[in-house]
């Protein structure tokens, strides 16, 4: 079974005593209440894990060039088209619950999820205000990372889908304004 220990900070260790307690008050068995708790060990040793390989993995952007400032009067003005994104926000009413899970099963089914795909592949965002083109970039980011998600029959980590050859971020992730483009792109072009 699982101990806890004094080499375990704080946080830890009430974690698992709450896991105990709550799986006892249930009239589950010993057995079952270590499992439980080494179950509550792994998850939070695979997060933080994942969290620290995540770090490393996707790129730095310091020094890049072309980077929006809320302050440049060019950015805040209005003029230009507006791009609509009602169809992301109805799957993410439809397939994010309150804290924050992804029912990726259900999104990958949901006909706007597809429409909205569409629409991003055939985006002008030449045609947009500053102010727009950057909300078309961010859900562009979002949509097009629970696509990969989604055409990899739900990785348990996105980490999982890079290979030796190429990071997840750096392989192609979709279409956006006519292009092909990756994740790291993306974030990272103008």
């Amino acid at each position: 079974g699982v101990q806890v220990t004094k080499r375990m900070r704080p946080n830890q260790r009430w974690g698992l005593v709450s896991v105990a307690m709550a799986a006892v008050a249930e009239g589950v068995s010993l057995t079952e209440v270590s499992a439980r708790a080494y179950n509550v060990m792994i998850d939070r040793s695979y997060f933080a894990l994942e969290k620290w390989v995540a770090s490393r993995q996707i790129p730095s952007v310091s020094g890049k060039t072309n980077r929006w400032t809320f302050d440049d009067p060019v950015v805040v003005a209005n003029e230009g088209e507006r791009f609509s994104h009602a169809k992301w926000h109805g799957v993410l009413e439809a397939h994010v619950d309150g804290a924050g899970r992804v029912d990726y099963r259900g999104m990958a089914a949901d006909a706007r999820f597809e429409g909205y795909l569409k629409e991003l592949a055939e985006a002008d965002a030449s045609r947009l205000a500053p102010l727009e083109q950057l909300a078309l970039h961010l859900n562009a980011y979002n949509a097009l990372c629970c696509s990969v998600i989604v055409r990899n029959e739900m990785p348990a980590s996105i980490l999982d889908l890079s290979t030796k050859e190429v990071a997840v971020w750096d392989a192609p992730a979709g279409e956006l304004c006519g292009e092909a483009v990756s994740l790291t792109h993306i974030e990272h072009e103008p």
